[in-house]
């Protein structure tokens, strides 16, 4: 199925029934087309879109967290020798 969706950003699953995909769009016009065409294949019991105007993009931030704290649990247990 993903191999139909133009521009795809992601694509998950959150259970064994459940697909998310991420794509690109030029409009909404182009998310119904996707979206309509979901809709029509077999054992799609259901479909929604949803737009996301703005994307934060957060894992640098993550991964300098994680290593901080990581850093910091460190010196913590060295201090408890």
């Amino acid at each position: 199925m993903t191999s139909r969706v133009r521009n795809l950003v992601f694509k998950s699953s959150d259970s064994g029934n459940t697909l998310i995909f991420g794509f690109a769009g030029k409009n909404v016009a182009e998310g119904k087309e996707i979206l309509n065409w979901i809709s029509r294949q077999s054992k799609v019991e259901s479909a929604k879109m949803n737009i996301v105007e703005q994307v934060v993009y957060v894992s640098r931030w993550l991964e300098t967290e994680i290593r901080r704290l990581s850093v910091r649990k460190q010196e913590t247990r060295g201090r408890m020798t």
